[in-house]
């Protein structure tokens, strides 16, 4: 299984070449709040430890995409994000008609998934303000005014699950070679969920909100 050959956190995510580029007293979860912080759902994964190396090696991005450069010490994290969303929309648009377990995957994460899609477009159409900040139609949530939005948006909305999809398939590889190799991986769950994302949007009657959807309590 080429590219595995290094079983860490590093290897996933090659934005971070050493602990010694990250800014003083930051920590090593630095990757993920560079440019903006992701907070859009405590459900989704970054999109940034995707590998596009992986992407050819599965034949969903033509290899003439990639982009080799010299490693100059520092991490261009705003560069590498464009970057990678310049390639992940190439691969989006190239192969995703070809995987049938996306369909698959996009019904059995239904519950988290479309909320998440939808807000990440909602949030993008306006200007990246909180959803608290938006016309009433989309802050409350109404029915019509979200379906049109999504009719109209339905490229970026599934090209969004599909990134997911991608992400959930790459880690699903990595963690059964991983078992493999008689490793085992241990994570953590999310306890603070961001005010300003999807969950919050979509599920506010289980927060200590306003109906304006600002914070009453803070832990």
């Amino acid at each position: 299984m080429r590219g595995y050959y290094c079983t860490s956190a590093r290897y996933r995510n090659p934005l971070i070449s050493a602990i010694s580029d990250l800014p003083p007293n930051a920590s090593p979860n630095f990757y993920m709040v560079a440019d903006k912080p992701p907070g859009k759902s405590c459900h989704c994964n970054l999109f940034l430890l995707i590998s596009p190396e992986w992407l050819v090696e599965k034949k969903m991005l033509d290899p003439g995409h990639l982009v080799i450069k010299t490693s100059t010490g520092k991490v261009d994290y705003v560069a590498a994000k464009k970057y990678k969303e310049k390639l992940l929309d190439i691969s989006f648009r190239q192969s995703f008609k070809e995987h049938p377990g996306f369909a698959e995957y996009a019904l059995k994460e239904n519950y988290w998934l479309h909320d998440f899609a939808l807000y990440t477009a909602l949030k993008a159409a306006h200007h990246n303000t909180p959803w608290y900040q938006w016309p009433d139609e989309y802050k409350y949530m109404d029915a019509g005014k979200l379906g049109k939005f999504a009719i109209a948006n339905e490229y970026e909305i599934t090209k969004m699950k599909w990134v997911q999809y991608i992400f959930d398939s790459q880690w699903q590889e990595l963690r059964s070679y991983c078992r493999s190799l008689e490793i085992r991986l241990i994570g953590d769950l999310p306890f603070y969920v961001s005010h300003d994302s999807a969950d919050v949007w979509a599920h506010r009657d289980i927060f200590d909100i306003t109906t304006s959807g600002e914070l009453v309590n803070v832990a």
